[in-house]
């Protein structure tokens, strides 16, 4: 398992330490519980490492990357939240489906470049930048080829 792109201080932040407690307090001694709310940074992580993997190297999707790309980390405690409402809806008291829409429509556009991670060095640009598209005009069926950082593909 990857490293978890957000902290437990930033999600805490997002959420407040009252909820937070209230969310991953699985025993009822008004702690929260160090596994639970490392595995759902880590789901919300991985969740957007999945998502952007076809178009960014998910090996530069990290903590250390969202410390100075505020969007990644943005994206990453949005799924965060939506996680939690999922989890425990009483006490996140929003919809964790429209959370989650909201969530999936800013990484598809990312994914399809309505919108960018906010810099200029890595991860940004996505690997499908910046490439050639070629067209093979050869034989009955024209093949279109893009070439780019990741190699290349056929389209």
């Amino acid at each position: 398992m990857a490293e978890p792109i957000i902290t437990k201080v930033q999600a805490i932040a997002r959420l407040g330490q009252t909820m937070f407690t209230r969310i991953f307090d699985d025993n009822n001694d008004s702690v929260a519980d160090k596994l639970s709310e490392e595995q759902m940074r880590a789901d919300a992580s991985d969740r957007v490492r999945g998502k952007l993997g076809p178009v960014y190297n998910p090996d530069l999707l990290t903590q250390a990357t969202a410390a100075t790309v505020g969007e990644l980390r943005r994206l990453v405690l949005d799924n965060f939240v939506a996680m939690c409402a999922e989890r425990r809806p009483t006490i996140v008291k929003r919809d964790a489906d429209t959370l989650f829409k909201r969530a999936d429509a800013d990484l598809k556009d990312l994914r399809i470049q309505l919108a960018n991670l906010g810099t200029n060095s890595p991860p940004e640009p996505a690997e499908n930048v910046g490439g050639e598209v070629y067209a093979d005009d050869g034989g009955d069926e024209p093949q279109r080829f893009f070439t780019g950082c990741g190699g290349t593909g056929i389209f």
